[in-house]
């Protein structure tokens, strides 16, 4: 029987594992849109943001739902591992190629400059997305340290080269193709690792028996909900961006991607949470549901206990990481941020929710809330970006998440289990509100002051509340220290 201590640590440390992962990555990514809005002007970081915007979408499109297909397998049987892996290759490489095609449709309505740095970005699909497949066995069989090396030097290798085609004035089409040549660097990366770890030799005279067009056919049937799902929310969470581009000045593009590069350390925060929580959440619903209760309801504490304070204190430093990081032409990114980083928080506790549909064998009712999500903020964009610009875009994006999660939690509760949220997380919610209050009222002092203060009498109502007792905190404590001694 498993130990709930157990269960916390594998979480944790799988979860500091991929927030590596995740960090260096996305690093990378702020570090390059740091160089060109500081070297090109927030014209030419539009360009980038748009680019960028687009190859996730056409990332996504060409995922097809495939990975969480086969962590929801494999996670429970193993020894389908390559199976799954030879087949779901061969499909998200036609995948990959039909979705390209698509992309250069698309690019034909922007400038040439645009189209082609938005054509040689989305080049990097065909590798990613692979490389995606071999991420997701190594998650499944708990490998998280293989993803977060080949991150890391990926990612190296990537803000190197990038960052001399930008020291020596090059295009933005020649960064672009750096970012191809790197992907295509990480998946031998990858191909290199699973091939000692997971046994690739011992599959290779398989590889006829293991690939068959019928099994490719009714996953690609069986992965609709969950391509459905992960399509929506990818256009919810990128689609802001182009329709910028249709209403607002490119410039203003580049700014709204400073905007979003500012909330980065939380958004891949919660990719680390979403990532190790999946498989955790799978495997204990399959055998051990009563551990999973318990842990369900922890998550909502825990996460109300730490990601309240950050997201305050992040809030709060915006305006003056605008102006140290970027140009004064970027300080309207401050208020956006502001916005944004509370839609990401809606996300932190929605996630519990949102994977038990899924692993509850509700994939169908995940996507229609996700398109419901999904519309709601594209009708939102296009109603307030022209009237308050990319402001309206952070509103039309924390309102979808919002109802997002209120269906999610909804359905959660009235057909899956009955356990309430609201009153577990009624504790850190007053002790942030007490924060913010104290921030508002302590606006003549310092900065460092009101932070201080507010951080304070957070503290003194977590003390007198005790949402936590000191049981649990030791417990914690030593599940914590034991995960980063294991």
């Amino acid at each position: 029987m498993t130990d709930n201590r157990n269960i916390l640590g594998t979480l944790l440390q799988n979860s500091a594992l991929s927030l590596v992962a995740k960090l260096v990555y996305q690093f990378g990514n702020a570090f390059l849109f740091f160089l060109i809005a500081r070297r090109y002007g927030s014209g030419e970081a539009g360009v980038y943001t748009l680019a960028s915007k687009y190859y996730l979408l056409s990332l996504t499109f060409s995922l097809w739902g495939l990975d969480g297909v086969l962590i929801w397998r494999v996670a429970t049987d193993r020894s389908l591992t390559w199976r799954y892996f030879f087949n779901f290759s061969l499909l998200r490489l036609c995948l990959s190629i039909i979705t390209y095609v698509a992309v250069a449709v698309s690019a034909t309505g922007y400038d040439l400059h645009t189209a082609r740095v938005i054509l040689w970005l989305a080049l990097a699909i065909i590798p990613d997305g692979i490389s995606r497949l071999i991420q997701s066995i190594f998650v499944t069989h708990g490998y998280f340290v293989y993803p977060a090396i080949v991150s890391l030097i990926g990612s190296c290798l990537r803000c190197v080269l990038s960052g001399f085609i930008i020291w020596s004035n090059g295009s933005l089409e020649a960064i672009a193709f750096v970012q191809v040549v790197t992907a295509w660097i990480g998946l031998l990366m990858y191909i290199a690792f699973s091939w000692d770890i997971l046994h690739f030799q011992h599959n290779r005279k398989r590889w006829q028996e293991l690939v068959s067009w019928d099994f490719m056919l009714q996953h690609l049937r069986l992965s609709i909900s969950f391509a459905l799902a992960e399509i929506f929310f990818t256009i919810e969470g990128q689609i802001d961006a182009v329709i910028l581009s249709f209403y607002l000045p490119q410039n203003q593009v580049g700014i709204y991607g400073a905007a979003q590069s500012l909330i980065l350390p939380i958004s891949f925060a919660f990719y680390a949470y979403d990532v190790a929580l999946y498989p955790l959440m799978a495997r204990l619903y399959a055998h051990e549901r009563p551990y999973l209760w318990t842990l369900y309801q922890r998550l909502f504490l825990y996460t109300g206990l730490i990601i309240f304070p950050v997201a305050i204190t992040l809030s709060t430093l915006t305006q003056v990481v605008v102006i140290w990081v970027y140009k004064e032409q970027f300080i309207s990114a401050a208020v956006v941020s502001q916005w944004l980083i509370w839609s990401v928080v809606l996300q932190f506790f929605n996630e519990p929710n949102s994977r038990l549909v899924v692993i509850a064998g509700y994939p169908k009712v995940i996507t229609v809330i996700l398109g419901m999500s999904m519309i709601t903020n594209i009708l939102l964009n296009c109603f307030l970006i022209p009237r308050f610009g990319i402001l309206g875009s952070a509103w039309a994006r924390l309102f979808s998440t919002l109802l997002f999660a209120i269906l999610n939690s909804i359905f959660v509760f009235d057909r899956i289990v009955r356990i309430n949220p609201l009153p577990i997380v009624g504790k850190p919610v007053l002790a942030a509100l007490v924060w913010g209050a104290a921030l508002y009222f302590c606006r003549p002092f310092a900065l460092g002051v009101r932070l201080a203060l507010g951080g304070i009498c957070y503290l003194a109502v977590i003390f007198l509340t005790q949402p936590v007792s000191v049981r649990d905190l030791r417990a914690l404590w030593r599940t914590i220290t034991s995960s980063l001694r294991g």
